[in-house]
């Protein structure tokens, strides 16, 4: 067993592995998002994430999709097929947080078999996305 640390955030909120290419992605609070290499211990580089702070992140291993849920009620899919990442689509799940508004999206959670994306709020409120028929 080998171990190994990188210092890529102050404080880590969110990573998922990509089993197929034995990448971490890795969330923090800053505005981006980290792609590490397993096989060669390397900092492979940075998705940016605009003026949105990363809560979770999930992955698609056949869609080749990561989705990225934000503090400000985003949800963004980027398209993790080639070497270099590309933002495919997003869309804002909840209201713009204040200080009066704490909803916040918190978790996403993918169901493949039945094809639905499960968020939950701030609140904790669970909410259901149904996504659209895989073409095939």
């Amino acid at each position: 067993m080998s171990h190994s640390k990188w210092n890529v955030h102050d404080k880590v909120k969110a990573m998922v592995v990509d089993q197929r290419r034995n990448y971490l992605y890795s969330a923090g609070e800053e505005r981006f998002i980290n792609v590490l290499d397993f096989s060669s211990n390397k900092l492979l580089g940075l998705i940016k994430v605009g003026n949105a702070c990363p809560t979770h992140l999930e992955i698609d291993a056949d869609l080749q999709r990561l989705y990225v849920s934000t503090k400000e009620g985003l949800l963004i899919s980027f398209d993790i097929s080639r070497s270099a990442p590309v933002m495919d689509d997003y869309m804002k799940l909840v209201q713009t947080p204040g200080p009066l508004n704490k909803n916040v999206l918190k978790q996403i959670d993918l169901d493949l078999s039945k094809n639905i994306l499960l968020y939950r709020m701030e609140n904790n409120s669970l909410n259901m996305l149904m996504a659209a028929q895989r073409k095939g």
